[in-house]
């Protein structure tokens, strides 16, 4: 909203401010959940590595 005011110094034309608001939402609401799939996989490699250095630390010294 405060973008309009910037460019605009009168009320946009009808239907204007709608089509973005909804655009910007969706692109909002897409980069948060490509963030929420990237920390499920940030999770799980670091679950993978944990692992990894369990195994490795009590096979290895034994």
């Amino acid at each position: 909203m405060a973008l309009f005011r910037k460019f605009f110094y009168r009320k946009p034309p009808d239907g204007l401010l709608e089509i973005s608001e909804s655009v910007y939402a969706k692109c909002l609401y897409d980069a948060i959940a490509r963030m929420e799939r990237a920390a499920e996989k940030g999770k799980a490699i670091a679950a993978a590595v944990e692992g990894v250095e369990k195994h490795w630390g009590t096979s290895g010294s034994g």
